[in-house]
């Protein structure tokens, strides 16, 4: 966390929680979930993350849960601003290609590819999809292209975390990267983390899947500052 700055993530998943360090004001429990559910307008929830802002060592990540409007990023995007307005370190979190998929997404970014894609509401590999939607390709060489638009406030991002079906992938970027990390976390489940050698929040994304007969499929993208 660069200059002991309080980072907040908005990550659109399936719930609305706050997951921080034991100590945090308000009530937590044993899994670290703070309980905000008493918050009545836009103040008192301020108040409840101002009193952690100034601790470096904390993260909090919000959740959202709801249906296209969330998708489509109109109470998240306003959140974001709120925080942002008042001071604090936000990022943009957790995204996905919603326009490859052909529905609505946030209107402060898109993304592009030159790939082949198929799209689903319920995956093959997960049938849950992690952002609502499941994008597939069967190309082997491909590039996709975040984009911020202008118009909109930047949020620059120094590492993306790309969660994907396949291990067999090489990645490069038209970014400069210090590094690439591929974990596979399940049996259907890998993430790739690119690591950036500046902050940027526009970039290419350089495809290259070995495997041939395999399907690769993206479920989520995530942006962090670190």
């Amino acid at each position: 966390m660069k200059d002991g700055n309080y980072h907040i993530t908005a990550i659109f998943v399936t719930l609305m929680l706050l997951f921080v360090h034991a100590g945090m004001y308000g009530t937590v429990d044993s899994l670290n979930v703070l309980n905000i559910s008493g918050c009545t307008n836009w103040d008192t929830f301020k108040n409840k993350m101002l009193n952690v802002r100034n601790d470096s060592t904390i993260n909090v990540s919000m959740f959202f849960t709801g249906d296209s409007h969330v998708q489509g990023g109109y109470s998240t995007n306003a959140i974001r601003e709120l925080l942002r307005n008042d001071s604090f370190n936000v990022g943009r979190g957790c995204s996905f290609p919603y326009s490859i998929a052909k529905t609505n997404g946030p209107e402060d970014y898109t993304v592009r590819s030159n790939a082949d894609w198929t799209y689903s509401r319920w995956g093959q590999v997960i049938s849950i999809p992690l952002a609502g939607y499941v994008v597939s390709t069967i190309d082997t060489v491909f590039s996709m292209t975040f984009y911020n638009k202008k118009k909109y406030p930047r949020y620059p991002f120094r590492s993306l975390a790309l969660y994907h079906s396949s291990d067999s992938i090489s990645l490069s970027s038209d970014i400069p990267l210090d590094s690439v990390i591929t974990i596979k976390k399940t049996d259907c489940l890998v993430e790739s983390s690119l690591y950036f050698s500046q902050q940027t929040d526009s970039c290419t994304i350089n495809f290259n899947i070995h495997s041939a007969k395999e399907e690769f499929s993206l479920f989520l993208i995530r942006q962090k500052d670190t």
